[in-house]
């Protein structure tokens, strides 16, 4: 009788076990989690991502001052 119950509980480990990594497989196929709240966000960052980098370019500055200000 003792053996019945231990196969028996090996079988629900296995049928459970395998129904969660069933579950797990198909959500990891979708993408799993995004970094992203939303669509329009991870279009943005798409679209940031495929912006040319202007490096070593002095065109564009970040900051309150003006390019040629005379305040330090």
């Amino acid at each position: 009788m003792e053996a019945v119950v231990l196969i028996g509980g090996f079988l629900y480990i296995a049928v459970v076990g395998y129904l969660a990594m069933d579950r797990l497989g198909r959500f990891w196929d979708k993408g799993g989690i995004s970094p992203y709240w939303d669509e329009a966000e991870e279009q943005q960052a798409q679209d940031a991502k495929k912006e040319p980098v202007n490096s070593g370019s002095f065109g564009e500055q970040e900051g309150c001052n003006p390019l040629h200000s005379k305040v330090v």
